[in-house]
């Protein structure tokens, strides 16, 4: 029997008031700004790819990927 309490799913906090306000007034901007849309695109694809990244690189440490064979690509 284990002396930790039972542990529960931690929910992320609900978003403030001010979270709400910033995000709405950078989408009112990037809807006219063109540089800081591209910014943001830019930086959301590298988050996306970093976490596809890291998703890879766990599953391969932990030895979860049983076919490591990829496709070829055609040139």
């Amino acid at each position: 029997m284990s002396n930790h309490p039972t542990s529960r799913a931690r929910r992320a906090p609900a978003p403030r008031p001010a979270d709400w306000y910033t995000a709405a007034a950078r989408a009112e901007h990037e809807k006219h700004c063109d540089n800081c849309r591209t910014l943001t695109e830019e930086s959301n694809a590298r988050a996306a790819a970093n976490g596809a990244s890291i998703w890879r690189r766990d599953r391969k440490t932990l030895g979860l990927i049983l076919d490591m064979r990829t496709e070829a690509v055609a040139a």
